[in-house]
C-alpha cells in the first residue's frame, strides 16, 4: 500500500545548524497490521511519519499509495485515506465531541447529514466515549482527548492510521487502552505507530522499522522489554517472571530477582489492608507518576477495553475536500457567547476606535480625490474688445483719451457670493449664491439685455440672469415659491430689490451704474487736500489737516450722479456733508452752517481749492450740509461722464483689493472695454509703447486653475500618507491577533483543512469584526459630505460612485492586509506551524 523511496529530509540547510534528518530512507508497508517505527530521539521517525501523512515536506524522493505518487496533492491524498492521531491530540478548541466527529467527516467530503450521526455514534462507543458526546473537549481528561483522536481517525474510514506517539502524555491504564484500540484496528487496516516505549512494540506490533540517525538500521533487534521509561515513568515488568506468596487470605505478588532487606508492616481489620513500608519501600497508589506495565499473558484483555469490532467504513469519494467551514458556520461561531466577551475586551475596543478612525480618513481621501477631480474654475465671459492689465498700470490708464476706450471697470477671476432673502418669508434663511456683479452703463447696454420678466432696475434694484434665477429656485426647494413672480420677492445682499430677470446663462447680477460703484467698496472712504491751508496755513474749509493740506480723517464716502439744477463739469463735484460728520471736519460744528456758506463763496472765484485726493483731479464745486439719514459720512455728485468713467477720474482703493479687504480669493484686473476695429488696435499701441503688460486672462485661469489642482492634490497626498501609516499600524494590529489563532490554524492544517478554506473563513472573520463598523462609519461620513454638496447645489451622484470605488479598494485593502499575517503561517507545513506555536 505505502512505498517509501529515497526520502530525504534536511533542517536549516546551508547554516552551521543544519541537521540532516532522513538520509535516504526507503521502504515498503503492507496494507494491514501495525508497524511500528523506531530509535532513539532525533533519529527522524516523528519527521517520516509527518512526511508520510503530508504535514511536512520531503526535500527529494516520492512517496506512493496504492501505486500513485502523492506529490502535489497530499492534503487531498491525507483527507481521503489517511487518519492521523497525534501525541498531542491536537482536537479543535471550542468543539464539543460529536462536533468534532463531523468536523472530520465534513473535512473529508461527506455531506449526508444521517450518515455523519451514524458513524460518530459508532465510533464514539468503540472508544466508550459516546456519553461524552456533548461535552466540549476543552475539558475531557486526556486519555479522554487521545480516544476522541482515534475516533476522529476512524471515522471517515481511512485506510492508514498514522500515530505518534498516541500513548506519550497517557498513564499506564489509558496506554493500555488506546494500544488495544489501535491493535484492533490493525486487523482491518494499516497503522503506523511511532514510539519509543518498545514494551508496546513488543507487545502489539507485527513488524517495526528501526531508524539510526536518519538511516534505517540493520541492527534491528529489540532490547531489553523491562526498563524505566523517561517520559512517563511507567516501570514495564515481564509478568512471566512473578513469585506468588500467601499470606493469610492474601497473595503477594513479588517481580524480580533479588530479594531486599527490608520490613513492610501488613496489617488486617478483615475489611481494609493497611501497610507501612520501609525506609526503602516506595508505593505506588493510582495516581502515582509511576505505573506499573505487565508485559504478558496478564494483561486486561483487549476485549475487554474495545467495545466490539472496529468497523471498515467506505472512504469518501469526494473529489475536492480539505472544506470545513462555511459562510453559515463562520458567522455562527462569531455570534456565539464566546464571541460576544471578545467583543467588550479592551483590545477589540481600541482596535474599533482605531477602525472607526481609519474610517473617517478614507472618507477624507474621497472627498479630497473627488474635489481634485471635479476642479473646474468657473470661468467668466470674456469679451473679445476688452482689453487687461494689473493695479500697476492705473498711472497711464489715467492719461488715456476718451477715443480709445468704451469703458473702464474691475474685473475679478471669480465670482462673488451674495446672499438672497425673502423679506415676507422669516422662515426662509439666506441662500448663498456665486454671482458676478455687471454694471448697466448706459441706455445702450440696457437695449442689448433681454428681459424675459420683470423690468429694468431703478436706484436700488438689480436685474439677475435666467442662470441664476433657476439656481435660487432649486435652493429654494419650496414648490409654491418656485417661480419668476416668486424671484420679484428677493432681496439681494440686503438691500437690493429684485426687479426682473434677463436670458443669460450665466450667474449675473446687473446693476446700474450708480449702485454698481458703491456696491464695489472701492470707494468707501475719501481724502481731500485744502489749498489755502497750504499757501496761507489757514484752511478754507477743513480744520483738521496735517502739514501737506490733507485732511487727517478719511471720510466714508457714496458716489452719486448730479441730479441738483447746478451743472458740474467734468472736473467738478459737489459734497453732501451729514450732520454727524462735521465733527470730524470741523473744530466747532455749530459754526457749519456758516463756514460752508463761507467756504461756498469762496469756491466760486477759487475754483481749485479743494479736490479730492488721487483724482484726476476733481474740485470741489461747493459744499451742502443735509438733514436726510446717510450711512455715509458724505455723498460726493458728480456728472454722467465722470460717473461712466469713475475710474479715471478718481483712484480707487486699491490697497483694500491687494490687502483681500473686498477680495474673495480672486485677482482683481482693470478691464478696458473697446468698440474694436480701431479703438481695440490704437490701444494695443499705445500699450505696447507705454510698455503697459497686457494680462492674458485664459493664462490667469489655468494657473489659478493649476493651483487649486495642486493644492487639492496636496490635501489628497496628506491624508492618503496617513492612511498608508494607518494600514501599516492595521497590519501589526492583525498580526497580534493572528499569532494567538496560528496554534489553532496548524492543527486545522494537521487535520486536513486545506489553504483556501482557513483563508475563506479569515475573510468572513475580517468583514464581520472589523469591516461592518468600518461601513458604518464611512457611510457616516460620506452621508455628511453628501449633505454638503447637496446645499452647495452640487451633483452628488458622481461624489457617491467615487466614495463608493474608493471604498471598495480600502476594503480589500483591509481584507490583504487581514489576510497577510495568515499567509505567512500558512505558506509552512502543518508541522512546522505546530512546532512553531505549540506552545
Amino acid at each position: 500500500m505505502i512505498r517509501i523511496k529515497e526520502i530525504k529530509k534536511e533542517f536549516n540547510p546551508h547554516t552551521r545548524s543544519a541537521n540532516k534528518v532522513l538520509k535516504g530512507v526507503s521502504f515498503e508497508l503492507p496494507n494491514k497490521g501495525l508497524i511500528s517505527i523506531f530509535g532513539k530521539s532525533g533519529s527522524g521517525k516523528t519527521t517520516l511519519l509527518n512526511i508520510i501523512g503530508g504535514l511536512e515536506k520531503q526535500d527529494s524522493g516520492k512517496i506512493f499509495i496504492d501505486g500513485e505518487d502523492v506529490s502535489g496533492k497530499v492534503d487531498y491524498v491525507r483527507n481521503s485515506k489517511i487518519g492521523f492521531i497525534f501525541q498531542n491530540y491536537y482536537l479543535e478548541n471550542g468543539y464539543t465531541v460529536e462536533q468534532i466527529m463531523h468536523n472530520a467527516m465534513t473535512i473529508a467530503g461527506f455531506k449526508d447529514q444521517d450518515e455523519i450521526k451514524r458513524r460518530s455514534e459508532v465510533v464514539l462507543k468503540l472508544v466508550k466515549m459516546d456519553r461524552f458526546k456533548n461535552k466540549n473537549v476543552d475539558a475531557l481528561s486526556g486519555g479522554q482527548k487521545q480516544r476522541v483522536a482515534i475516533a476522529r481517525a476512524l471515522i471517515k474510514g481511512s485506510d492508514i492510521i498514522l500515530a505518534d506517539e498516541p500513548t506519550g502524555n497517557l498513564d499506564a491504564e489509558n496506554t493500555t487502552i488506546v494500544m488495544d484500540i489501535l491493535k484492533e484496528i490493525s486487523k482491518t487496516q494499516l497503522v503506523v505507530l511511532v514510539t519509543h516505549e518498545l514494551n508496546l512494540i513488543t507487545k502489539y506490533a507485527d513488524s517495526y522499522i528501526k531508524l539510526v540517525d536518519g538511516e534505517l538500521s540493520n541492527d534491528a533487534e529489540l532490547e531489553s522489554s523491562i526498563e524505566l521509561e523517561e517520559n512517563n515513568r511507567n516501570i514495564v515488568i515481564d509478568s512471566e517472571d512473578k513469585k506468588t506468596y500467601l499470606v493469610g487470605g492474601t497473595n503477594i505478588n513479588y517481580y524480580g530477582n533479588s530479594i531486599p532487606t527490608d520490613d513492610i508492616d501488613i496489617y488486617s481489620d478483615n475489611e481494609n489492608i493497611y501497610i507501612r513500608p520501609g525506609k526503602g519501600v516506595t508505593v505506588l497508589e493510582n495516581n502515582s507518576e509511576k505505573k506499573i506495565i505487565f508485559n504478558g499473558s496478564n494483561n486486561t484483555d483487549s476485549s475487554e477495553n474495545v467495545s466490539g469490532t472496529v468497523p471498515k467504513f467506505i472512504k469518501s469519494e469526494a473529489k475536492k475536500n480539505g472544506r470545513l467551514f462555511s459562510f453559515k458556520d463562520i458567522v455562527k461561531r462569531l455570534f456565539s457567547n464566546k464571541y460576544e466577551e471578545k467583543a467588550y475586551s479592551t483590545s477589540n475596543i481600541f482596535k474599533q476606535i482605531f477602525i472607526f478612525i481609519m474610517a473617517v480618513a478614507m472618507s477624507f481621501v474621497s472627498y479630497f480625490a473627488f474635489e481634485t477631480t471635479n476642479i473646474t474654475l468657473e470661468r467668466k465671459e470674456i469679451s473679445e474688445n476688452a482689453v487687461f492689465t494689473n493695479f500697476d498700470s492705473y498711472k497711464e490708464l489715467r492719461k488715456l483719451s476718451d477715443d480709445m476706450y468704451k469703458s473702464i471697470d474691475f474685473f475679478e477671476t471669480e465670482a462673488k457670493v451674495g446672499k438672497f432673502t425673502y423679506s415676507n418669508f422669516a422662515s426662509l434663511v439666506a441662500i448663498e449664491e456665486k454671482y458676478t456683479p455687471k454694471a448697466i452703463e448706459s441706455s445702450d447696454d440696457e437695449s442689448t439685455l433681454q428681459l424675459s420678466y420683470g423690468e429694468m432696475p431703478n436706484k436700488g434694484e438689480v436685474l439677475i440672469s435666467r442662470g441664476l434665477a433657476e439656481q435660487l429656485k432649486r435652493d429654494i426647494r419650496i414648490e409654491d415659491v418656485m417661480n419668476d413672480r416668486s424671484l420679484m420677492l428677493i432681496n439681494f445682499d440686503s438691500k437690493y430689490k429684485v426687479s426682473g430677470i434677463t436670458e443669460s446663462n450665466q450667474s449675473y447680477v446687473y446693476l446700474n451704474k450708480t449702485d454698481y460703484i458703491n456696491f464695489l467698496g472701492v470707494y468707501s472712504t475719501t481724502t481731500f487736500w485744502d489749498h489755502a491751508y497750504k499757501a496761507n496755513s489757514k484752511p478754507l474749509f477743513f480744520d483738521n489737516v496735517n502739514v501737506d493740506g490733507y485732511t487727517i480723517e478719511e471720510f466714508s464716502t457714496e458716489i452719486l450722479v448730479n441730479d441738483s439744477d447746478t451743472v458740474l463739469k467734468d472736473n467738478e463735484v459737489i459734497v453732501e456733508i451729514s450732520r454727524n460728520a462735521l465733527f470730524k471736519m470741523l473744530k466747532d460744528p455749530k459754526q457749519a452752517d456758516t463756514k460752508v456758506d463761507f467756504a461756498n463763496k469762496k469756491l466760486a472765484t477759487m475754483t481749485k481749492a479743494i479736490y479730492i485726493k488721487d483724482s484726476k483731479p476733481l474740485y470741489v464745486n461747493r459744499f451742502k450740509i443735509t438733514r436726510d439719514v446717510m450711512k455715509t459720512d458724505i455723498r460726493i455728485h458728480v456728472n454722467q461722464k465722470v460717473m461712466d468713467n469713475i475710474f479715471l477720474y478718481i483712484s480707487p482703493n486699491l490697497d483694500a483689493l491687494r490687502d483681500g479687504k473686498i477680495k474673495n480669493n480672486s485677482e482683481y484686473y482693470f478691464m478696458i472695454n473697446t468698440n474694436g476695429g480701431d479703438q481695440l488696435k490704437n490701444l494695443l499701441s499705445r500699450f505696447d509703447e507705454r510698455k503697459v503688460d497686457v494680462v492674458n486672462i485664459p493664462s490667469v485661469y489655468d494657473r489659478t486653475n493649476h493651483e487649486l489642482i495642486n493644492q487639492a492634490i496636496m490635501n489628497l497626498s496628506i491624508f492618503i500618507v496617513v492612511v498608508i501609516l494607518m494600514y501599516f499600524i492595521y497590519y501589526f494590529i492583525e498580526k497580534s491577533g493572528s499569532i494567538k489563532t496560528s496554534k489553532e490554524y496548524g492543527i486545522y492544517r494537521a487535520i486536513g483543512v486545506n489553504k483556501s478554506n482557513l483563508l475563506y473563513k479569515e475573510t468572513v472573520t475580517t468583514i464581520f469584526s472589523n469591516l461592518i463598523s468600518y461601513l458604518v462609519s464611512y457611510i457616516i461620513m460620506i452621508t455628511l459630505m453628501t449633505m454638503r454638496y447637496s446645499i452647495m447645489n452640487i451633483m452628488v451622484g458622481s461624489f457617491i460612485l467615487m466614495a463608493f470605488g474608493i471604498f471598495i479598494i480600502s476594503i480589500l485593502i483591509m481584507i490583504g492586509i487581514s489576510l497577510i499575517p495568515y499567509l505567512f503561517v500558512l505558506y509552512q507545513t502543518p508541522s512546522k506551524i505546530l512546532s512553531k506555536y505549540d506552545i
